[in-house]
């Protein structure tokens, strides 16, 4: 299934940011292309000549994409890791509205919030951010770590390289590690993420139809579910954004959208009825922060941002990806029909690249030339510390 992802090899520092550098150029293309067909069935199927690309057109003729596209970034330790978040692992079946990975889940965040509520910096507005905090720190969640930056990311992946030390415990990791850099299309993504959505009504539906307030008869409450169908289904640049404008254009925060919705909780309904809500948004907030179970391959992970709870997230340039609830038997469970891994999802798969990193030594060494440290990921006192005593590192 993975033939889907475009993988490719880096032996050093250099291979790595030119691989970087045509990911971006691959991507560019792929906008100029869509770009192009817009312009294209905006005039009735006429091809837009080079010699308008540079005029000033009231419509989308001859938009030229952007030089610099908005990558993610996530390094891991071994090539086989697939791109699964890590409460997924667990071997349970999701059957119902209620699961027992839901109540995997509950459990985790009370007892990580009861536990560690006087020790975060800045409590979390939400569940959800709650959820990423968890997530940062290594409790199983729906989430996936993902970084703005690919030298963090291929710091993660080269962590037992750049890790000063040389015992037979590292020793041992460093020879049977497989270090890997997956980077990520966060942009189209999340448009992916909408077509999907406005392919769907009744996914739609399914998610609109608890707001509607008890008394309001069926007539309205049809007339509201289908404006809503025809609002997504035809409103892309008005409630998603429109391709090209901005780096941050389709990257949603749930935490700020939950703590919206909490305000507005009596009145959702009417908002959206009246155009004061995006409709949109509210889905996402469904199915992403609620956990409202959908069919495999109906929608694909949602890639956020979140607030930044203390100077470890900071220097990472933390942002994450979150799946839904996937409805799955447990004979399925990561057999050929379980598609819950980002990489097996066809229609969101060439929005990921791989990079494998050869010669890991060699790469490490020109990271620690350059003046990374483990300390550049993880700024607590110890690995300052361990920095300052290390008078060798060992690779």
């Amino acid at each position: 299934m993975q033939g889907f992802v475009r993988s490719f090899t880096a032996a050093s520092l250099e291979d790595y940011i030119s691989l970087v550098r045509f990911i971006n150029e691959d991507n560019r293309i792929k906008l100029q292309k869509k770009l192009d067909a817009q312009a294209q069935a905006h005039n009735g199927g006429k091809r837009v000549e080079e010699s308008q690309m540079g005029e000033e057109v009231s419509s989308t003729e001859g938009e030229r994409a952007r030089d610099i596209n908005y990558l993610w970034f996530r390094g891991v330790k071994h090539q086989n890791y697939n791109l699964i978040p890590t409460l997924f692992r667990e071997k349970e079946d999701v059957q119902g509205a209620y699961s027992i990975l839901r109540l995997n889940e509950d459990y985790r965040y009370q007892h990580f919030r009861a536990k560690c509520n006087q020790l975060i910096e800045r409590t979390p507005d939400s569940r959800i951010e709650w959820m990423e905090v968890m997530q940062h720190y290594c409790a199983n969640t729906r989430l996936m770590d993902w970084s703005e930056s690919a030298i963090t990311a291929l710091l993660f992946a080269l962590e037992y390289f750049i890790q000063p030390g040389n015992d037979k415990g590292l020793q041992y990791n460093r020879a049977t590690s497989t270090p890997t850099v997956w980077v990520l299309n966060p942009f189209e993504l999340n448009s992916r993420l909408y077509d999907a959505l406005a392919g769907n009504q009744d996914l739609i539906r399914k998610g609109i139809e608890d707001i509607i307030p008890i008394g309001i008869d069926k007539t309205e409450k049809e007339a509201f579910i289908n404006k809503v169908v025809d609002d997504i289904v035809n409103g892309k640049d008005r409630f998603w954004g429109v391709q090209n404008k901005r780096f941050i254009q389709g990257i949603v925060c749930l935490s700020v959208l939950e703590s919206e919705r909490e305000a507005a909780v009596n009145r959702i309904y009417y908002m959206i009825k009246n155009n004061e809500f995006n409709p949109f948004l509210y889905l996402l907030l469904r199915f992403y922060n609620d956990g409202l179970p959908i069919g495999m391959k109906a929608l694909p992970p949602l890639a956020i941002v979140h607030p930044y709870h203390s100077p470890r997230i900071k220097a990472q340039k933390g942002v994450f990806t979150v799946s839904p609830y996937y409805l799955i038997g447990k004979d399925k469970v990561n057999g050929s029909e379980d598609y819950r891994p980002m990489e097996y999802q066809p229609n969101i798969a060439d929005c990921i690249y791989k990079i494998r990193i050869l010669r890991p030594y060699v790469v490490a060494k020109e990271l620690l030339l350059i003046g990374e440290r483990k300390s550049s990921i993880y700024p607590e006192m110890e690995n300052y510390a361990n920095d300052l005593e290390a008078m060798e590192y060992m690779i």
